[in-house]
């Protein structure tokens, strides 16, 4: 199974320290923080994240799975 693990009060503090209040705002990624904490929130039902490009995903572009496997290899580039 593949999992992402975080601490519920590590979380919230993130959010927090992200927030427009914060001096470390950061929308993109206090959202992201949100998004996380309320799929984490509904764990009777978990999430699934879908990378996509150009609204595509890899199952219907090639180019985005290789760039995925290649990610999963832990090559980057």
């Amino acid at each position: 199974m593949n999992e992402i693990r975080i601490d519920l009060k590590t979380l919230q503090t993130y959010i927090e320290e992200t927030s427009a209040t914060s001096d470390y705002y950061h929308k993109g990624i206090h959202y992201l923080l949100i998004s996380l904490l309320q799929s984490g929130a509904v764990w009777r039902d978990p999430a699934q994240i879908v990378l996509t490009i150009e609204d595509m995903e890899s199952e219907l572009n090639p180019d985005l799975a290789k760039k995925l496997d290649d990610i999963a290899r832990r090559r980057h580039n």
